[in-house]
C-alpha cells in the first residue's frame, strides 16, 4: 500500500522547491505545513524500509507540525494496523476523514481494519468507497477481492484482480492471486499464463517458488 517511487520524488521535489522559496523571501523557519509534508516523507521511506515504530512516530510527528494534516492521521492508523493498536488505529482514520471526508486512503485502510478484525461486508464497503473516490487505486481492489475471497466470491474477486491487472500490470503477486482464483474456477489456461507472468516479473522467491509449484501441478 506504498506510493510509486516516482510519486516520492516528485513529493520531494515539491518540498525542496517550497524550501527553496521561502528562504528567498527572507525566512528563517519553514511553514507548519511544509515541516509536516517532510516527515510524512520520512515516515513513507521508514515505512518502506520497514521500520514501523519509527515510521508511526515519524508520522506523529507530521500530525504535531500540522493538525488539519488528515493524510498523516491516515498513514499513522496504518502503522497502528501494522503494529496490533487496532484501536488507536481507529482511532486516527475517524479522524482522517473527520478532517477530509473524500480522503480514499482512509477508507482503504479502515478497510483493512475491518478485515482484520472479521468484518468482511463493513470491509468492502470501506474498499468500495475508496475505489468510489480514487478509481486508480489498485491497493483498495485487491484488498478487496481478498476479502471476496474469503467470502468465498471468487468470481468478484476475479473481476477486481483484472480491475488491478490493468492500473498495476507489473506486480507478480496479483498474477499469483489470479492465478489461484483461476484454479478454484477451474480456468487452468488463464492460471497457467498468469504464473508464467509472475516467472517473468522480479517477485521475491517465496513468490517465485509458489508460482513453480502451482505451475507443475497444473503441468
Amino acid at each position: 500500500m506504498t506510493r510509486p517511487i516516482t510519486s516520492h520524488l516528485l513529493a520531494g521535489l515539491s518540498a525542496v522547491l517550497l524550501i527553496a522559496v521561502w528562504g528567498a523571501c527572507g525566512q528563517s523557519e519553514l511553514p507548519p505545513g511544509v515541516e509536516s509534508a517532510m516527515e510524512m516523507e520520512r515516515g513513507i521511506e521508514l515505512f518502506e524500509d520497514g521500520h514501523l515504530e519509527q515510521a508511526r512516530a515519524a508520522f506523529g510527528s507530521a500530525i504535531d507540525k500540522d493538525r488539519e494534516n488528515a493524510e498523516a492521521y491516515a498513514r499513522r492508523g496504518f502503522m497502528s494496523l501494522a503494529l496490533d493498536d487496532t484501536r488507536g488505529a481507529m482511532a486516527d482514520l475517524e479522524r482522517a476523514l473527520t478532517l477530509d471526508p473524500d480522503l480514499a486512503l482512509a477508507y482503504n485502510f479502515r478497510g483493512v481494519a475491518y478485515a482484520m478484525t472479521g468484518d468482511g461486508d463493513r470491509a468492502i464497503l470501506e474498499f468500495t468507497r475508496a475505489v468510489s473516490l480514487a478509481p486508480a487505486m489498485s491497493e483498495a481492489y485487491f484488498n478487496r477481492a481478498g476479502v471476496y475471497l474469503q467470502s468465498e466470491d471468487p468470481k468478484a474477486a476475479l473481476a477486481d484482480l483484472d480491475t488491478v491487472a490493468e492500473l498495476d500490470p507489473e506486480n507478480p503477486s496479483l498474477y499469483l492471486v489470479r492465478a489461484q482464483v483461476h484454479l478454484i474456477l477451474g480456468n487452468t489456461v488463464e492460471a497457467e499464463a498468469d504464473l508464467l507472468q509472475v516467472l517473468s516479473l522480479s517477485g521475491g522467491d517465496d513468490e517465485l517458488a509458489a508460482a513453480r509449484r502451482l505451475l507443475a501441478g497444473i503441468r
